[in-house]
Parts: C-alpha cells; structure tokens; sequence
C-alpha cells in the first residue's frame, strides 16, 4: 500500500479483519488484514501521528490540524469531530461510554464516543503527547510538565509529579505503581494512589519510548540506543 509524503507515522489498530491507521498524508486507512486491500479512507486537515482507538463501532483519531475524528469503522463517514486549541499527537483510551484524549493545548478530553460531547475537559498546563492509561476510576497520563492522575469520570486532579523533563511515553501500570520514561533520561516508578516516586532507574538519553511488562520484566528503549529490561520493585 502506497502512502503519501511521510508514510505511516501512527500505529495501526486490528479489529477482526480491519486494520486502521492514520499517515501524515492527512488520510485515515482502514485496510484489509488479509490482502491489504483498501475498504475506506477519511482525509483529514492535518498529518495524524495518533494512533486509532476504535471501540463500539467507532475510530478515535487526532490529527495535527487539532481535530479529534470520531469515524465509522464500517465506512469511514464521519460521527463527529471535536476541535481543540492545538495539534493532537496523543492516542485516546476508553473509560466507559467515553474516548480520553489530550492535545497539545494543555488539555486531556473525555469525548462520549457516539455523540461526541466533550462530558469533560481538564487543563494541565503544558502539552500532552502520552496516551493516558485508565487504572480503574483514574486515568495516568504524561505531559510536557510531568505525570498526572485524573479521575476519569470528572477530570478532577488527583495528583501531579514533576520528573525531570517532558513526558512523551504512555505509563504502564502493574500493581499499583505507573512506570513511565522522561527526556531527563530515566524510567520512574510512581504510585498511582499518591504521586509519590518510588524509584529511578537512569538510562544515558531520554526515555520517550513506553515500557511494557513481559515475563516478569519491565522493557523500554532509550535514545541511547539500548533496550532495558528491568525487574519491577
């Protein structure tokens, strides 16, 4: 499949025999798994680095232009479309009925997913890039001005943290701690319930790649050109 300038920047989401993605060729794709072929696509105003939340039927997508797309998986005709004050990079997590989804204009977004109503909008000062994680009631999410846990139901602020530099990466959460990377060069370990750093591992470049858990170990990348594995505390 041939994309336009700038290629495929967003990574691709699978629901059952569909793949859906953006390129920064303001175009949304949705693509046969099996032969590639193309069943639909949506332009936008603006190059998508976001990646689809497709949930109940419906695709989530941001685009630089500062719209947050909701399309129809089955034709790509659009729902809805929310405007915000600046690019959306960041990738929506469901909560409910509801798409969470920051923008560069310092704000996280709760959008009903068939109506589009924003419900709810929480301003945190700087640019958010990280898509948030929802860890029962609360969403965990990065931006340029440290780590944030809201109430995912108000937007309420439960606590902030500052940790050395922008938050790029989404945070992974297991067992009460959200571990997370920062451009200051380190992966951290932060409570959920309080903010609180648990630890810091320090890498030798920033850390803007999120950490996964798999066989016991936390693995995350770094601009210093090595791959950790770490065991979580």
């Amino acid at each position: 499949l041939a994309l336009g300038p700038g290629g495929e920047q967003s990574s691709p989401a699978l629901v059952e025999d569909v793949v859906v993605f953006g390129a920064f060729d303001d175009q949304v794709y949705a693509v046969e798994r099996s032969s590639g072929s193309v069943r639909w696509t949506h332009s936008t105003r603006g190059g998508i680095l976001s990646s689809p939340l497709v949930s109940d039927g419906v695709v989530v997508i941001g685009s630089i232009s500062g719209d947050v797309h909701g399309l129809s998986l089955t034709d790509g005709t659009p729902r809805w479309t929310v405007r915000t004050e600046a690019p959306v990079y960041a990738s929506a997590a469901r909560f409910g009925a509801q798409a969470l989804i920051g923008s560069d204009d310092g704000r996280l977004r709760a959008i009903d997913l068939q109506r589009g109503a924003v419900t709810w909008s929480t301003e945190v000062g700087a640019k958010i890039f990280s898509t948030p994680a929802v860890v029962g009631e609360v969403a965990v999410f990065g931006s340029d001005a440290g780590l944030h846990c809201v109430e995912a139901a108000t937007g309420e602020v439960r606590w902030s943290v500052e940790l050395g530099g922008r938050i790029l990466a989404s945070p992974a959460v297991f067992e009460g701690l959200a571990y997370v990377g920062s451009s200051d060069g380190a992966l951290y370990a932060v409570s959920v319930d309080d903010g609180a750093v648990r630890w810091r591992h320090a890498a030798s470049d920033k850390v803007w790649s999120s950490a996964t858990l798999a066989a016991g170990h936390l693995v995350f990348g770094s601009h210093d050109g090595h791959v950790y594995a770490l065991r979580p505390a």
